[in-house]
């Protein structure tokens, strides 16, 4: 990530980087959507600090780290700590929330709090995740009773969009890279979308 600093935000990382509280000011400029850090009263035993949690660089969002993390080391060494931290705890976050969403309705789901802090369980990002997660495993199963039953009210409309696939994917070799998974990303969305009007009408066939 420090590809996308500046030359003079870079040095004074760099040269900061034995003392963290230093540094935290640059922390937007290294991890995406990122505030900045909190900083706990517990240091290592070499008198470093301990980051306990991360805030939210869009609205007013706290996630604790599990488990806190120290920033020992040189700057970058902790600060890829730090980044996988974040990725074991929003993994956390995810697991615990997964099976939450299944246990509770779902405005219970989303609006659960903790019972210690009262703030929410669930990350905003973690809630988009899970939400996406289940539609699109209901809206395969649909898609899957569709195929068994000629009656079923989106069949016929899984049977138009998986010709537009065939359609979509045939035009993919031009594609390279990152624009290829977009638009596989977004052909596959496209299926998804119609299961909101499976009882509705059917659109006019394509010329």
């Amino acid at each position: 990530r420090y590809y996308f600093t500046s030359e003079a935000d870079l040095l004074d990382i760099l040269s900061n980087g034995s003392n963290p509280e230093k540094i935290l000011v640059h922390v937007p400029k290294v991890y995406l959507q990122t505030k900045t850090l909190v900083l706990g009263a517990e240091k290592t035993a070499s008198g470093r600090p301990v980051t306990t949690k991360f805030i939210s660089g869009v609205g007013v969002e706290e996630v604790v780290f599990e488990p806190p993390v120290p920033l020992e080391g040189k700057v970058e060494i902790y600060m890829q700590t730090v980044m996988d931290g974040m990725k074991l705890t929003l993994f956390e976050n995810l697991k615990r929330s997964l099976k939450r969403y299944a246990q509770l309705p779902r405005p219970e789901w989303l609006m659960h709090k903790d019972a210690e802090t009262g703030k929410p369980s669930d990350p905003a990002q973690i809630i988009l995740l899970v939400l996406a997660v289940y539609y699109v495993q209901e809206a395969e199963a649909a898609l899957t009773a569709a195929e068994k039953d000629a009656q079923h009210p989106v069949a016929g409309r899984a049977a138009k969009e998986a010709a537009r696939l065939a359609r979509g994917r045939a035009l993919l070799p031009v594609c390279l890279g990152a624009l290829e998974d977009a638009v596989v990303f977004l052909l596959g969305g496209a299926r998804f979308a119609y299961l909101d009007a499976a009882g509705g009408e059917g659109e006019a066939e394509e010329e």
